[in-house]
């Protein structure tokens, strides 16, 4: 394989690697806001069925805090397009690799 040919997938491997790790990266910021607020919902449905008012008021505060704080500063949008991003570039890949392949076999002895 020619040189400048392995330096390319060499990027393209770099490159879909960091796109990879923006798509979990992405999804962590995605649901670092939204499973507390579920949780602390939850919780605060529970401490006023037991009539644990304050602890009830406390989790409902924290629950709306959350749910606030992810709608003015959303994160993880990205998340699939990175994913997509590098399936994309995997797949280059490999269209690279069988190409010069093919290309090898089919040259005159």
């Amino acid at each position: 394989m020619p040189i400048a040919l392995q330096q390319q997938l060499t990027a393209l491997e770099t490159w879909a690697l960091a796109n990879r790790h923006d798509s979990k990266w992405d999804a962590v910021k995605f649901w670092s806001l939204k499973i507390p607020a579920i949780v602390v919902s939850a919780g605060s449905g529970v401490s006023a069925y037991f009539k644990l008012d304050s602890l009830a008021v406390v989790a409902g505060a924290v629950a709306s805090l959350c749910v606030l704080i992810d709608a003015l500063n959303p994160g993880g949008a990205l998340r699939n397009a990175h994913l997509r991003a590098f399936n994309e570039l995997r797949i280059l890949q490999e269209r690279m690799k069988s190409e010069i392949g093919m290309a090898g076999r089919s040259s005159p002895p």
